[in-house]
C-alpha cells in the first residue's frame, strides 16, 4: 500500500457509496470558510471508480472527507488536494471509513450499524469491530442487530418526527426472536409507545408457539395423530375432549394423562384441544339426547373459550396501568384529544373515581379483605398520582363488560362492543393493542359466536 498528495479536478472524484455516513449535514458555514480560505485540509481517495454497479479504471473514488468533499464542490473549486492510496481492498477501505466516522459524534446509531454490518460481511468479526471501534461487544451486538431490520421501514419510521422512535425501542425488538416478525411490530406501529406492547404481544406469540411445537412433539412421540379438519369443526356431542391453554407451561406427564390409544388433537386459537370417541350406549333414546345436547355443548365450550380469551386482555391490560403509573412507559400529554375521548365515555357509564375504588384495582381485591397498611400505603401512591392516571382505574375496571360481548345464547352484542371500544381507544394512546382473537371478538367476526339466523335470512 502506497500514497501520495496531489491537486486532482474535482469532477474525477466520487462519492464513495459505501461511506458509513449517508447525511453530511449543514455545510453552509464550511462552504463560506472554504470560498474565503480554500480547501485546508486534504481529501483522501483511491483509484477508479463504481458506476451503476460497474468498475471503472480512471477518476477516484472518495475515502475520506465527503463533506469538505460536498461543500468544495458547493463553494465551486475545480481542484482540490488530495491523497491517493493505492492497493487497498474493500475491506480496507470500508474498514477505513469506519473507524474515521466513528471518531464524529454527529454520526446516528443506524449510519454506525449500517457501517458495522458492512464490514462484517467482508470478513470482520464482532471482536475486530470491538478492537477498531472502542464500542462495547454489546453495543456492537445492538447496532448489529438494528443493521437486521428493514432499512426503508427504519429510515421511514426515523424521519418520523411525530413518530419519536429512539434506540431503545429498537433494544426493545430484540426480544423477538424472527426477524420478520420485528419488522412486522415496526411496521405495525403508529407512534414508539405502540411498540413496547406490540413487542409484548408478539413474545407472548412466540412463546404460544414454542408450547404448541413441543405439545405436538410429545403427542407425536405418544403416536397420537391430529384430528382432521371435520372433526375439529363438528366434534361436540361426538367426542370427550380436554383443553390446555397455551399461555401457560405444561408438562410432558401432564399431557400424557389426558392421552388414551383412541385420542386426537387439534389447536384452536390458543388452545390445543385432546379429544377422543364418545362411549356409544345402547340405548337409542340416550343417543338421541346426546345429539340434541350438541349444540347446547358447543355453546358452553365456546362460551369457555372465551372468557379465557377476555381473562387474558383484561389482564394484559392490568400490567398496562400498573406500568404507566410506575412510570415503565412513555407517558401521554393529559391534552384535550385525550379528556375528550373521556367525556364521550361518560353518555355509557359515569367513570367514579374513588380512592376506594383505587385500592380495590390496585390490589385485585375485595377492600375489607385488603390489610390496613397496605391500603395506606396505595392511599399515598394514588395522591401523588396525576389526575389523567387516576381515570384509569375506573377506565380499566369498566373493561370487565368485556365479559358480556356475547348474550346468554352467546349472540354478539353490538352496544356493549361500542362501549369496549370506547376504553380500548383510550388506552392506545399509551400503546395498547388487541390480538387478532381479542379484535374478532371485539368486532362480531370471531367463530365462537353462535350465527343470529334471523340476520342471517335478512342477509339472503
Amino acid at each position: 500500500m502506497n500514497d501520495k498528495l496531489v491537486m486532482i479536478d474535482i469532477s474525477e472524484i466520487y462519492p464513495n457509496k459505501d461511506n458509513p455516513r449517508k447525511d453530511i449535514g449543514d455545510i453552509k458555514e464550511l462552504t463560506k470558510s472554504i470560498k474565503k480560505n480554500g480547501l485546508m485540509q486534504n481529501l483522501t481517495v483511491v483509484p477508479g471508480h463504481w458506476e451503476n454497479e460497474l468498475a471503472y479504471t480512471n477518476g477516484y473514488t472518495l475515502l475520506i472527507g465527503h463533506r469538505r468533499y460536498a461543500a468544495a464542490k458547493a463553494a465551486g473549486l475545480t481542484e482540490v488536494p488530495c491523497r491517493i492510496i493505492s492497493g487497498m481492498d474493500k475491506k480496507e477501505q470500508v474498514s477505513t471509513m469506519l473507524e474515521e466516522n466513528m471518531q464524529r459524534a454527529d454520526l446516528t446509531a443506524f449510519e454506525q450499524a449500517e457501517g458495522f454490518q458492512m464490514v462484517m460481511d467482508l470478513g470482520y468479526t464482532e471482536k475486530d469491530l470491538v478492537t477498531k471501534t472502542g464500542f462495547s461487544e454489546t453495543t456492537i451486538k445492538r447496532r448489529l442487530n438494528i443493521a437486521k431490520l428493514d432499512k426503508e421501514l427504519l429510515k421511514e419510521k426515523n424521519e418520523d418526527e411525530a413518530f419519536q422512535l429512539s434506540l431503545t425501542d429498537l433494544y426493545k425488538l430484540e426480544q423477538i426472536k424472527s426477524i420478520d416478525k420485528r419488522n412486522e411490530v415496526l411496521s405495525k406501529a403508529k407512534t414508539a409507545n405502540d411498540i413496547d406492547w406490540l413487542v409484548r404481544s408478539t413474545v407472548d406469540e412466540e412463546k404460544r408457539e414454542n408450547r404448541y411445537e413441543a405439545f405436538k412433539v410429545v403427542l407425536k412421540e405418544a403416536g397420537i395423530e391430529e384430528a382432521p379438519e371435520d372433526i375439529q369443526r363438528n366434534y361436540w356431542g361426538k367426542y370427550d375432549y380436554v383443553t390446555f391453554y397455551l399461555n401457560e407451561e405444561h408438562t410432558k406427564d401432564e399431557v400424557l394423562a389426558k392421552v388414551t390409544d383412541d385420542s386426537m388433537y387439534f389447536r384452536s386459537y390458543n388452545h390445543v384441544y385432546i379429544i377422543k370417541p364418545k362411549e356409544k350406549t345402547e340405548d337409542e333414546d340416550i343417543d338421541a339426547m346426546i345429539d340434541e345436547d350438541e349444540d347446547y355443548e358447543r355453546i358452553t365450550a365456546n362460551f369457555g373459550l372465551m372468557k379465557q380469551i377476555v381473562e387474558s386482555c383484561l389482564t394484559r391490560l392490568r400490567r398496562l396501568v400498573e406500568e404507566i403509573i410506575d412510570g415503565h412507559i412513555n407517558d401521554v400529554k393529559p391534552d384535550k384529544e385525550l379528556y375528550e375521548k373521556i367525556l364521550g365515555l361518560s353518555i355509557y357509564f359515569p367513570l367514579e373515581i374513588s380512592e376506594q375504588r383505587m385500592i380495590t384495582y390496585f390490589a385485585d381485591n375485595y377492600y375489607y379483605n385488603i390489610e390496613e397498611e397496605q391500603r395506606e400505603n396505595f392511599r399515598q401512591k394514588i395522591r401523588t398520582m396525576p389526575i389523567h392516571h387516576r381515570i384509569l382505574f375506573p377506565l380499566a375496571s369498566k373493561a370487565d363488560i368485556f365479559y358480556d360481548i356475547a348474550d346468554y345464547n352467546n349472540h354478539y352484542d353490538d352496544k356493549c362492543a361500542t362501549k369496549l371500544k370506547g376504553i380500548f381507544d383510550i388506552f392506545s394512546l399509551w400503546g395498547w393493542q388487541l390480538t387478532e382473537e381479542e379484535e374478532k371478538l371485539l368486532d362480531g367476526t370471531s367463530e365462537l359466536f353462535e350465527k343470529d339466523e334471523e340476520k342471517n335470512e335478512e342477509e339472503k
